[in-house]
């Protein structure tokens, strides 16, 4: 049995004294890729939120690692890269490929403190991981969308860390470069022994390439494998899926076949 190293019990959480996820209970094991789906407002992010330790719930309990991760140490966020659907960065400010990585490390440089050759090595092979290294010195506003999601994964590798949280990461990436995207990230999660939970709205996309799936809305309403979850219609109405886009393991004959365990 693999490890459990996200454990959600009777959980709620939400923002001005009003909660947007109410008794929420599941677990996620060591390597699973998880895509979590669900309407505008269900509560994607707030899980997100909850894991990477940003916020506490309002009830229940949230352990990562075995920890409540609102109360990890300094080691113990390095064993979470965090690419939030707002990046945080003006792209018109003059700042590099390789500085934006640099970020990342701040708080292990310490406030004040010089950046060293060991630190821009960290940032380099960050970005020959996520295929950016020849953009080191490129003006980060100067690269397409797909490009600055992978410089942003860069920047959230670069402490190498074992689980890896995604919100919406394929925002601003055009559909041709999508199915590359999400090769990327399956080859991250097999080369470097990662966990990855993903926020996304690609439901087509995302059923080919995790092996678990969430759906929220308020509720965890399933939690399982995808090929039961995205095949059925009542599940995806109840979280906010136009059944258009239901994935029909019948029509699609190669469901599964980009999945890597």
């Amino acid at each position: 049995m693999n490890e459990k190293i996200i454990i959600f019990r009777n959980v709620n959480a939400g923002y001005n004294g009003k909660d947007v996820i109410e008794d929420v209970n599941f677990e996620i094991e060591k390597n699973d890729f998880l895509g979590i789906i669900g309407p505008n407002g269900g509560g994607k992010t707030t899980l997100l939120r909850l894991i990477a330790g940003v916020m506490k719930p309002t009830k229940g309990e949230v352990l990562v690692f075995g920890k409540a991760p609102w109360n990890f140490s300094k080691e113990d966020r390095h064993r979470i890269g965090y690419v939030r659907q707002e990046t945080f960065i003006d792209t018109s400010f003059p700042v590099s490929v390789l500085e934006t990585v640099l970020m990342g490390l701040y708080a292990s440089i310490g406030p004040g403190k010089k950046i060293a050759k060991e630190h821009k090595q960290k940032a380099i092979e960050a970005l020959e991981k996520t295929g950016m290294s020849g953009y080191a010195s490129t003006h980060i506003g100067a690269l397409s969308g797909g490009q600055k999601q992978r410089v942003f994964i860069a920047r959230s590798l670069v402490n190498n860390p074992e689980l890896l949280i995604l919100d919406e990461p394929t925002t601003g990436v055009d559909a041709k470069n999508q199915e590359a995207f999400y090769k990327l990230l399956n080859d991250l999660k097999i080369g470097l022994n990662l966990t990855i939970i993903m926020v996304s709205h690609d439901i087509n996309m995302i059923a080919k390439e995790i092996n678990k799936v969430s759906c929220v809305n308020r509720k965890i309403h399933v939690h399982g494998e995808p090929e039961g979850i995205l095949s059925d219609e009542k599940t995806c109405e109840i979280c906010g899926i136009d059944p258009k886009y239901v994935f029909d393991i019948k029509r699609h004959a190669g469901y599964g076949e980009h999945k890597h365990e």
